[in-house]
Formats: structure tokens, C-alpha cells, sequence
């Protein structure tokens, strides 16, 4: 008479794995007989092994598979099949590879806006860099302003209205903004009236503001197009 095969069973449960960039991963667990051929996928696909990544074993009752140098493209599904002329019996496990981080961000910022206040102009004549925003309505001018307050001086800064693409031009006059938070940064930005389809500020009015000749407050003539 021929000798009786039980089907296979799991006596030991396999456990997912989650492990960090570079190190091995073993899969291991123990069925109930050893008469029995193990076979492994991943992703719901045979595993075939790759010399010096896979490492597959079947010694007595005991299967494992061994992942060598795990990356990311190891993260997955992987499944063990314990098949014999009795049945058939299967079990899945999850492997996550924990990814280093490419880039370490460290946020400096009394540092940063300690470098901006202690910059020094180059030229002993210029005392501070005027930075003229220019353009068209929607354009996001007043916006910057805004946030460049906002960050700097350590509390929320609306003053300056901003006007959707759709809407009629906000600033009417010429107007500056220092920016400042225990003392005056050697930067200011100021803005001019925007560009419209059908009107915008006249040429020399910009030439005006770009050379600094412009007087805060001064409302801005306008050219209309045809």
C-alpha cells in the first residue's frame, strides 16, 4: 500500500516585515509535513530568484525565503503555496521597505531673516533696495506683498487689498512698504498701478517710480487704449 500524505498545513504563521533601506528580509514559517512542495510569489506572480537578492529554502517541515539588500522594489505581497497530492494551502504576508529621506529640511528661520537684516549694500550711497512690482491686475503683486510682511514681521499682514483677474484695478496710488521686526531691513517693495485691456498707468509714471522720483501717495495717471 502507498503511504498516506496528510495536506498541508501552517503550524507557524507567517509575519510581515518592515524593515529599513539595505537591511535582509526572512520570511519564514513551518507546516505540518514535509512532504510537500513550497513555491513563492509576489504580487500574485511566481518568484523566480535572482542571484545574490533571493534566497529560497525548504529544510525538513520549515520554508523561508531570504531578501537580500531590500529596496523599494522588494515592497509587496508576498505569498508561500504548500501543494501535495492531498491539497493545497497558501498564505500571504506584506514587506514594507522603509525609504531614507532624500533631503533633510531645516527650517533657520531667525537665522535667514537675521542675514536679510544685517545685509549690506554694496554701494555706501544706496541705503536700501527698492523693489518695484509692476504688471497686470490679478497678477499676484499685492499678494506677494503680503506674504513677504507676513513672514517677516512675525504676524499676519492683509493691508494691501488684492484684486481678482476680473475685477477693476485696486492701487490707485504709489505706495511703499519697509519691511521691519526689531528694526528696518535694507529692502523695501512698493507697487504701481496695474495693466488693464482698456487702461494702465502712463510710461513716465513707471520710468518715474523705477528712478525713485516718485512720491509716495501719488496717484498714478491713466492711459486709455483703443
Amino acid at each position: 500500500m502507498g503511504s498516506f500524505q496528510s495536506k498541508p498545513e501552517f503550524v507557524t504563521v507567517l509575519a510581515n516585515k518592515h524593515v529599513k533601506l539595505g537591511e535582509t528580509v526572512t520570511l519564514r514559517c513551518e507546516a505540518n509535513t514535509k512532504y510537500c512542495i513550497a513555491t513563492w510569489e509576489k504580487n500574485g506572480r511566481r518568484l523566480y530568484c535572482v542571484q545574490d537578492k533571493h534566497v529560497i529554502t525548504q529544510t525538513g517541515k520549515t520554508c523561508s525565503l531570504k531578501i537580500v539588500n531590500a529596496q523599494e522594489a522588494d515592497q509587496g505581497t508576498y505569498t508561500l503555496n504548500l501543494t501535495n497530492s492531498a491539497g493545497s494551502v497558501t498564505r500571504s504576508v506584506e514587506v514594507l521597505v522603509e525609504l531614507n529621506a532624500w533631503t533633510t529640511v531645516q527650517w533657520k528661520e531667525d537665522p535667514m531673516i537675521n542675514k536679510l537684516k544685517t545685509f549690506k549694500i554694496g554701494n555706501a550711497d544706496v541705503r536700501k533696495l527698492h523693489f518695484l512690482l509692476f504688471g497686470p491686475t490679478g497678477g499676484g503683486k499685492s499678494s506677494l506683498i503680503n506674504t513677504i510682511k507676513s513672514i517677516f514681521e512675525g504676524r499676519q499682514f492683509i493691508n494691501y487689498l488684492t484684486a481678482p483677474v476680473t475685477s477693476d484695478i485696486e492701487t490707485l496710488y504709489f505706495e511703499k512698504y519697509s519691511v521691519e521686526k526689531d528694526g528696518l531691513f535694507p529692502f523695501a517693495f512698493s507697487e504701481i498701478m496695474a495693466i488693464q485691456k482698456s487702461e494702465g498707468v502712463l510710461e513716465n509714471d513707471v520710468i518715474s517710480a523705477l528712478k525713485g522720483h516718485m512720491k509716495e501717495g501719488y496717484m498714478v495717471s491713466l492711459k486709455w487704449f483703443s
